[in-house]
């Protein structure tokens, strides 16, 4: 050996292993040093989310894209549940709780796979690293990377663990334009995240390595195999046991992709544009979207019932409906308009003002009891006689005679709701409806027309206003916002409005084999058929049905009664069981009445019955109808009654007569059209005493008083109707029946109907 080679010094080699891992572990030191404290990280808590409409549980009403056409429908990591969370960390970052935002262990491993393979095999990108790359991206580079660690290490140290699992599942990209974790199982599932299952966890968990890859509607074969993958390696870690992985492994993956809830569109959208796209973003909270009172539950039932109403309708014709609690206002259902194509399924039907038919007529009866002008039992003249003009006609274009007050409201008669506000006088009651919520013009008078829907009103405020009236006058203000509770101010004589739904209890009045036990309903048809109405409500709920074309074309198929009654009811049976509705309260007396003109009973009325009636400003007077002239009780007629009830000298009686069939006449034709349930003949007498017994070509038909008249619907040829009365007095008609002929296009609609 030479004199000059250098002599090793003891255990030198033994040491240079160390001192490489001793500069490699300060230089990591020195990197984390300085990602810690030098780096400058984005903020992953401002992003945009797709704006939302909630309902009163919090669920998803409405979703819609965000400003960057990506649905995002983030969630607390609390409202993520167990399962989703610990896959993603299981599979994704399974140190996640150890490291400080960068895994040295993966990164030294991830530098020998790529070193050994001279390519890219592993990035070592943390969850933390991830949030980082989703929150800025960059083009790929070694130096992304480099500066993407430094701000890992950096958002560390202003988040939490939980936080930064949370947001990273809520910006995840999991497929097309599904972003984040709610939104991939809604789409995929139709479920909250907290909701899945292992097998649709582990497929979720699937798709963060390759979104556009994995894709179950795409790509089920590929999806399903990504997904055992993962589920293999929980279970090679020991996250789940063998027979969790065999349970998850068998469940199907379905390659479908389910649209986002679209409940209550038009509400929603307006609500939505309130509030501004731009303005629906994370910004560290965990709520997003409009808060609304909207029942799920009762939005699809309302939806459905008015769809059977819209059924059999043109094309043209659109439907609107509101559910309201009475308690509160808040509005459970809100159907703007069902169809969701054509000319006018824009429009808001809800917030349209329309012609309210007849659906304004209790609030002008209502007034009428409250002063104690009239009782329900109070009698009224349904004849065009003293009216002037042209009088109302009733929807089935006959008069009735004397009728209660009480049955002329629930039977939707025209000619006494126009005496009724007449005796009422238009000023109040405009003032009336005004407190009712409704917006009534200055300076304009509407005559006999604003109780046969001269006054147009928007669906919005007539809910308000049967609320009003099933809450005892309390006033009912439609509202979204749950956070509002309690009643309003009282704005109807709580008497007055006991009144006026006992006279519409739907029991008494709705047509043969629709049912809704304890429920008031009201009909409206406005002038021209151009829209229908049913307004239905117990103690609890009120519901208004609208139909109509929001052009304001007529239509001539349209009926408040025929075209809804049904729907309404239906709906309401689907509210559940109505609640009992309270006894008379303070303020309504009992009083024993003439059955006739149901004023208090005179000498001479022919007994009595028990009324009911508003105690303050009540008359006192007995009744003068009846009277005693040459030593018998007569009917004194008052002048709108007298011509059709006994001769032009009501004081007089008429000399005895035999009784006559009037309608219909004998000899007459009758046009009948089977098609249209609503056509039906009207049978009609005169001159005839106590019940009458009706007979159709031979056969028992049916019995009747005089304040009744029945209905039948024949088919075309000739028939024969009988009578008999309580006096056994008989007398016959014979007449036929035909079809109608086409109508012809350019017919006028009748003047002046209304429901």
């Amino acid at each position: 050996m030479k004199e000059n080679q250098r002599q090793k010094k003891p255990g030198t080699g033994r040491f240079r292993p160390l001192r490489l891992l001793g500069g490699a572990a300060a230089f990591l030191l020195l990197f984390f040093l300085a990602g810690y404290f030098l780096a400058d990280p984005p903020d992953p808590g401002d992003f945009f989310v797709s704006p939302r409409v909630m309902d009163r549980r919090g669920g998803t009403l409405y979703a819609s894209l965000t400003p960057e056409d990506e649905l995002v429908v983030p969630c607390s990591l609390m409202e993520m549940g167990k399962v989703l969370p610990s896959v993603a960390v299981g599979v994704e970052d399974k140190r996640f709780y150890d490291h400080p935002g960068v895994d040295p262990l993966a990164v030294l491993r991830a530098a020998w796979q790529n070193l050994a393979g001279r390519r890219v095999v592993s990035g070592a990108s943390t969850i933390t690293v991830q949030l980082v790359r989703l929150s800025r991206p960059r083009e790929r580079t070694f130096l992304s990377k480099v500066v993407e660690f430094f701000e890992a290490l950096r958002l560390e140290r202003e988040y939490t663990k939980d936080q930064i699992l949370e947001l990273y599942l809520n910006r995840a990209p999991f497929g097309g334009n599904l972003r984040g974790a709610g939104a991939a199982s809604l789409a995929y599932f139709q479920k909250k995240p907290a909701d899945l299952t292992l097998g649709e966890s582990a497929l979720l968990v699937a798709l963060l390595r390759g979104p556009s890859v994995y894709r179950p509607d795409r790509w089920p074969e590929r999806a399903r195999a990504r997904r055992d993958v993962v589920l293999g390696r929980l279970l090679g870690r020991g996250l789940i046991t063998s027979e969790q992985y065999a349970a998850a492994a068998a469940e199907p993956v379905t390659p479908v992709v389910h649209r986002p809830p679209r409940l209550a569109p038009h509400l929603s959208m307006r609500l939505i544009a309130g509030e501004g796209r731009e303005n629906f973003r994370w910004r560290g909270g965990l709520r997003f979207g409009v808060p609304t009172t909207i029942d799920p539950a009762v939005q699809l039932s309302l939806e459905k019932r008015l769809s059977d109403a819209l059924r059999p309708m043109p094309r043209n014709i659109n439907a609107a409906g509101l559910v309201l609690s009475n308690k509160n206002g808040h509005v459970l259902a809100y159907v703007g308009g069902l169809r969701a194509e054509g000319e006018g399924s824009f429009v808001d039907n809800v917030v349209s003002l329309r012609s309210p038919g007849s659906t304004l007529k209790p609030f002008v009866y209502l007034e009428a009891f409250a002063s104690g002008a009239l009782a329900p039992d109070s009698l009224l003249a349904d004849t065009p006689l003293s009216l002037g003009g042209e009088a109302p006609r009733n929807f089935d274009g006959t008069y009735r005679g004397p009728v209660s007050a009480g049955a002329a409201l629930g039977r939707s008669l025209n000619a006494p709701a126009v005496r009724v506000l007449r005796l009422v006088g238009e000023d109040r009651a405009l003032e009336v409806l005004s407190e009712a919520g409704f917006e009534v013009p200055r300076l304009r008078s509407f005559g006999d027309s604003l109780v046969l829907g001269g006054l147009e009103v928007s669906l919005w405020s007539l809910a308000g206003a049967y609320g009003a009236l099933a809450s005892g006058g309390t006033a009912v203000e439609p509202t979204l916002d749950p956070g509002r509770t309690g009643a309003g101010p009282r704005v109807f004589s709580e008497a007055a409005s006991w009144l006026v739904n006992s006279s519409l209890v739907a029991e008494k009045r709705l047509p043969r084999g629709v049912s809704a036990p304890g429920a008031a309903m009201k009909s409206g048809t406005s002038n021209g058929r151009r829209d229908a109405w049913m307004a239905a409500y117990d103690p609890a709920r009120t519901a208004v049905l609208w139909l109509g074309d929001p052009a304001g074309r007529a239509e001539a198929s349209l009926s408040g009664t025929a075209s809804l009654a049904e729907s309404a009811a239906g709906l309401m049976r689907d509210l559940g069981p109505s609640p009992p509705w309270p006894g008379p309260p303070v303020g309504v007396e009992r009083y024993l009445s003439c059955p006739v003109s149901g004023e208090p009973a005179g000498p001479f009325c022919p007994g009595s019955k028990w009324s009911h009636r508003v105690a303050a400003g009540a008359r006192t007077v007995p009744c003068g109808l009846h009277a005693r002239r040459r030593g018998e009780t007569v009917t004194l007629w008052p002048a709108e009654l007298a011509p059709m009830m006994g001769g032009p000298d009501p004081g007089r009686r008429a000399a005895p007569s035999r009784p006559r069939v009037v309608s219909p006449a004998q000899g007459s034709v009758v046009v009948m059209d089977l098609s249209d349930v609503r056509d039906a003949l009207p049978l009609k007498s005169e001159d005839t005493s106590g019940l009458v017994h009706w007979y159709l070509d031979d056969r028992y038909f049916r019995s009747a008083d005089r304040f009744t008249t029945p209905v039948v619907r024949l088919a075309p040829g000739p028939h024969r109707v009988a009578l008999i009365d309580e006096r056994h007095r008989t007398t016959v008609s014979e007449f036929t029946v035909v079809a109608p002929e086409r109508p012809a296009a350019d017919d006028p609609a009748p003047l002046l109907e209304f429901d």
